[in-house]
């Protein structure tokens, strides 16, 4: 059972100069060895040599040794300067190795195992404590080397012959970095913590991807590398530590997920592994003063021991006396080597007679006489190397090994997402964790995913033996399970859990017992918000004083709710049970607003580091989400925000930018745009939330500005500026654009004395670039959109300039003589119509019969019938559409409404195939197979509901065996919950943003949405059903953010289009990666989500799998492929 510790160390129990076990883990001294060199970093251990054995590496002051496994000399190879960092091994099949490493003379060099210099080259500047790395960086098969040098430049190198590939300029001095693929685009990314206090994350080709601040600036020594780690849902995370004692986690797109404060700086001392194997990873570090903290992947603090030892070298985590479970081992300056087990407590711990700097105990096959592994500590200015015996099996269980995990130095742990059985780990079963409003949440892997789906399970066994149970289904590799729980009572409330196959094979089981009592986690966060609400007030007082007003206003309302609040919980469990479900729901109300208090006073705080006029912070963040929007918050501040966006020609960019008002007023905020480049058209909206079906607020609405370009920002509260931004004709290349957003009353206007004078109005700045890759969209008419618009009128162009291309028309009127034969068609009411569409690829769909005389299917009717679509062919074909552009509509969803209509349609179809077979008919909806098998020879459009676009129903089958046109559309909008309504708070993603792409993967050319604008519904107002995309407004419609989802899908589509024709082009290595994107990466974009909504799993189920940093990886491998194929052009 884990458990919170504060352990002292008695410095008399230390007996110097040999171990002291707290219990017997197997560990003796084989050998020491003095080399008479100061050795400042820890050993690598690597067969150098290629005879079988590891040999010893360690680097002196100016040489680096290598070490036989009896700990004799091989060899000594001298530096032009100072090594303080250790060497990256490249173990290569049936060759000796190579070893990297940099000096701060600028030289970094590759030898190879005898000591003998392979390559080398010169750098800007002095390397000191930042180790090189070796990765595959663009999965070619070639290694890629890394090193860095004091000025902040990053070069990669081919490994073996040494070209330099690129070099990029980052700020501040990076440390050690770490190196894995860390978005799972299918290239690896590398991450630096540097001297100025920031991540910085580079792509494959040293592009930066981006920067988070974590402050705490620091001399080169003292800054701390990161770690990367793949935690129970699969997910990669990093893990970053500051000079100021900051401890954060962030996830791939770089959004920090949870933050804690060390009180004291950190160095490298960072490591990871699942030290009690409960599928859940554990992140360790030491503070310069000697604390070491275990932390849960969630960040919740689980060790905090006080060891009396500072240490500036990550710890060890294996199993050290092969009993099947890991121990934690760390080396201290001080020459003391500890181990911890599970429960923080001491099992192991030895004395050197010297100091051990930088010192990570490293484990290898140093012998080859028994089947452990041997452990190598290094001296310090003692210059003495030690090697143990231990009781590490070669198959013994070893998360963390050495000073950055591996011989690489890839400081990435990824055994949990290695692992190929399947699991069901709770997130936050924690005594200190559960608060109320919160639900008991369970990330769940399916190593294996097959269409009969696995069955997850939990029961909680409350105090009172009342049960709250919940279950879900796993479709796809990776699920969620949710348990909701109300604390009423204190006791123990015990858990159990299982995933079991669809036969009932039990997969995996767990239980728990949680002691858990009501509400006292919950003032416990109360106090922690008031308390980091007043400290953020202090520190940011003389700077932004009005920032300091509205904190210290916010640690009183927040008191006063909890003080009154805390009669009705202590009333709890109470018999009216209306009482106890109003005061959850208004805890749970004071838990979130708590819980982003502390998020605003960390943010204060990192502006309190800026100039004192900051009264705006702006921040991007996820876009597709209509939900609480003004609740939002930065992860970090940065000033100016830079966001950067790859593109092509001809899409629509939209860049969502938040900003969060940090002052005690309500800002009025003014949004400057510059004129753009040639080429570029940027108009900027803003976010208005609007009431949904469930009583919600949907920020959906997205207005385009007034001339005045002025918006409201209450205090401590976040809104929204939407930049569309059209690239137009443009040159490929990098273009800038700049916004400021101007705060007319922001700090000092206000304040400045009032006798007449100017006070230029704080601002905040926005440094886009664009990224114009020289690449043709496929044309618009590539997929077709249909939403059953109008066809004239204001929302004609924007209906077309989102892609819509498919249109309801009337037919022509009919005109008959005496003996009802047809004589001619008026066709006057469709040429303001087709006009607006020139210049445009769309499809006409004529709607309905047309109005002729005669009996349906009769002989006169059928002449008319020739007669008419005669001359309707030779009117379109004179407005400029052929006969692919416009077809015949006679029944909506004839299917749904039985035989008589499905009869009609194809007896009208066969009929015009009589006629004129070219002439094409549509169809939408679905039906019974005998009504498709009916329709079949007559449709050429097919238009099921976007569902049945993955089935292999007998229905589909006959839809793709007729080879006919396959698009889509949506009425049903099967991802709402409940289904079919609460449609603007939907999962926009699934519903709206992917749709195009999932039509794509399904081998279908359109989609549809009913509907644009129809129906008597206003949708400004609160509606049961929410099915209008826009928003009339004054003079021509208001877009909305589906609206904006949709169109990004078909721009989406149109590249996907593209690329596929180019597949057969390419060369073999951009081939397999457009194989990649289309057989493995879309379908693992848009399966699991649809999967998941036909079998009618939960909101949160949906929003995990449908979420937006998997369709922002998924694009950034998309226009991957999109550079490799320009570049094959």
């Amino acid at each position: 059972m884990k458990r919170l510790l504060t352990v002292a160390f008695c410095f008399a129990l230390a007996i110097y100069g040999h171990s002291a076990p707290a219990s017997d883990p197997g560990i003796s001294l084989l050998w020491s060895v003095d080399l008479k060199t100061f050795l400042e970093s820890a050993p690598t251990l690597a067969d150098i040599d290629h005879d079988g054995r590891e040999e010893v590496l360690v680097a002196g002051r100016e040489e680096l040794i290598a070490l036989n496994k009896n700990g004799k000399e091989l060899w000594r190879w001298r530096t032009r300067q100072r090594f303080m960092t250790y060497p990256a091994v490249l173990q290569r099949s049936g060759l000796p190795a190579l070893i990297y490493v940099a000096d701060t003379g600028k030289l970094f060099s590759c030898l190879d195992g005898k000591g003998q210099v392979v390559w080398q080259s010169e750098l800007n500047a002095a390397n000191s404590w930042s180790a090189p790395v070796l990765n595959d960086l663009n999965q070619d098969g070639r290694m890629e080397v890394v090193t860095t040098d004091q000025t902040g430049m990053v070069w990669a190198f081919d490994a073996l012959g040494g070209r330099l590939i690129w070099k990029s300029q980052i700020r501040g001095m990076p440390a050690n970095p770490a190196a894995a693929d860390v978005d799972q685009d299918g290239g690896s990314e590398l991450v630096f913590i540097t001297s100025a206090g920031w991540v910085t994350v580079l792509d494959q080709n040293g592009a930066l991807v981006w920067n988070h601040e974590i402050g705490g600036t620091s001399a080169d020594w003292a800054t701390s590398s990161p770690v990367l780690f793949a935690a129970s849902d699969r997910q990669v995370r990093i893990v970053a530590a500051s000079n100021a004692g900051l401890v954060v986690c962030l996830d791939a797109d770089g959004n920090r997920l949870w933050s804690v404060m060390a009180q004291a700086p950190i160095a490298s001392t960072l490591s990871v592994g699942d030290l009690d194997q409960n599928g859940r990873a554990d992140v360790f570090l030491i503070t310069q003063t000697g604390r070491i903290l275990r932390i849960d992947e969630s960040g919740t603090l689980l060790w905090d021991i006080d060891m009396q030892g500072r240490s500036l070298a990550s710890g060890a985590i294996i199993d050290l006396d092969d009993d099947g479970r890991l121990e934690y081992l760390l080396c201290t300056q001080n020459g003391r080597m500890i181990g911890y087990d599970v429960d923080g407590d001491i099992i192991y711990h030895y004395q050197f007679p010297c100091r051990t700097i930088n010192m990570t105990p490293t484990f290898g096959e140093v012998g080859r006489s028994t089947e452990d592994l041997e452990m190598v500590v290094t001296g310090g200015e003692s210059g003495l190397t030690y090697c143990f015996a231990t009781r590490v099996r070669k198959t013994s269980r070893a998360h963390w090994t050495s000073y950055r995990k591996d011989d690489y130095n890839s400081a990435a742990w990824f055994g949990l997402s290695q692992s190929q059985a399947a699991s069901m780990t709770p997130k936050n079963l924690l005594w200190n964790q559960i608060t109320t409003g919160d639900e008991i949440q369970f990330s769940i892997f399916n190593p294996n995913p097959s269409p009969k789906p696995l069955q997850a399970s939990v029961v909680c066994i409350r105090p009172d033996g009342s049960k709250g149970t919940a279950a879900t289904q796993i479709v796809s590799r990776t699920g969620t399970l949710s348990l909701p729980l109300q604390v009423t009572m204190p006791g123990s409330y015990a858990f159990t859990w299982m995933l079991q196959t669809d036969r009932g094979e039990k997969l995996v089981t767990g239980d728990k017992k949680v002691f858990l009592q009501p509400f006292v986690n919950d003032q416990a966060l109360v106090t922690r918000a008031v308390a980091g609400l007043n400290a953020a007030a202090n520190a940011v007082d003389d700077k932004l004083p009005l920032s300091a007003v509205a904190l210290r206003r916010e640690a009183d309302a927040l008191e006063k709710a909890a003080a009154d609040l805390a009669l009705r919980q202590r009333a709890v469990p109470a018999e009216d049970a209306l009482m106890v479900e109003q005061t959850l729901h208004t805890t749970g109300a004071l838990v979130s607003r708590s819980r982003r208090a502390l998020q605003t006073a960390a943010v204060v705080e990192q502006a309190g580091r800026m100039d004192s006029s900051v009264s705006l912070i702006a921040f991007t963040g996820f876009m597709w989400e209509n939900r609480r929007l003004d609740e939002r918050m930065p992860d970090l501040v940065e000033r100016p925000l830079q966001v950067h966006r790859t593109v092509v020609v001809g899409e629509h960019e939209p860049v969502s930018i938040k900003l969060f008002n940090i002052t005690d007023r309500t800002l009025q905020v003014r949004t400057h745009l510059p004129q753009p480049p040639a080429g570029l058209v940027v108009t900027p909206h803003y976010s208005i939330p609007i009431p949904s079906s469930q009583g919600e607020d949907a920020w959906d609405a997205l207005p385009e500005m007034d001339e005045s370009a002025v918006i409201s920002i209450p205090s401590l509260t976040t809104r929204e500026v939407w930049l569309d931004i059209q690239i137009g004709d443009i040159e490929p290349g990098q273009h800038v654009l700049t916004a400021a957003f101007q705060a007319l009353n922001g700090a000092g206007v206000m304040e400045a004395p009032a006798n007449p004078h100017g006070v230029p109005a704080p601002e905040t700045r926005v440094q886009l670039t664009l990224e114009v890759l020289p690449f043709t969209m496929a044309p618009s008419g590539a997929v077709r959109l249909c939403t059953w618009s109008p066809n004239q009128g204001a929302e004609l162009q924007d209906l077309l300039d989102h892609g819509n291309n498919v249109f309801t028309v009337p037919h022509g009127t009919p005109q008959h003589d005496a003996a009802s034969q047809f004589t001619q068609a008026d066709f006057s009411r469709l040429d303001p119509i087709l006009a607006g569409f020139k210049g445009r690829d769309v499809v006409v769909l004529f709607s309905g019969f047309p109005a002729l005389n005669g009996e349906f299917g009769s002989v006169l009717y059928r002449q008319n019938l020739a007669a008419y679509l005669r001359q309707l062919v030779l009117y379109m074909q004179r407005q400029g559409f052929d006969l692919e552009h416009f077809a015949l509509y006679p029944i909506d969803e004839p299917g749904g409404h039985g035989w008589h209509y499905v009869n009609q349609l194809v007896a009208f179809g066969k009929m015009v195939r009589e006629i004129n077979p070219e002439i094409m008919i549509y169809m939408d909806g679905g039906g019974e197979l005998p009504m498709f098998q009916a329709m079949a020879p007559v449709l050429d459009i097919w238009v099921p509901g976007i569902d049945m676009l993955a089935e292999d129903s007998p229905v589909m089958k006959v839809v793709r065996a007729s080879g006919k046109q396959l698009w889509s559309y949506n009425c049903s909008y099967g991802y709402s919950r409940p289904v079919g309504a609460n449609i603007k708070n939907t999962n926009l993603l699934a519903e709206f943003r992917n749709a195009a792409l999932y039509a794509f993967r399904h081998q279908a050319t359109g989609i549809g949405y009913w509907c644009y604008n129809s129906g008597a519904e206003d949708p400004w107002m609160r509606n049961e059903f929410e099915y209008r995309l826009v928003y009339p407004g004054r003079s021509k419609p208001v877009t909305s953010r589906r609206w904006e989802a949709v169109r990004e899908g078909l721009e989406d589509f149109r590249i996907l289009t593209a690329l596929r024709e180019w597949a057969a082009k390419t060369d073999a290595a951009t081939n397999k990666k457009l194989t990649q994107l289309f057989e493995t990466s879309l379908p693992d974009l848009v399966d699991p989500s649809y999967q998941e909504m036909k079998i009618g799993l939960g909101r949160s189920v949906i929003d995990a799998s449908s979420h937006e940093s998997r369709l922002l990886a998924f694009r950034r491998e998309m226009l991957d492929c999109v550079q490799a194929v320009s570049s094959t052009r």
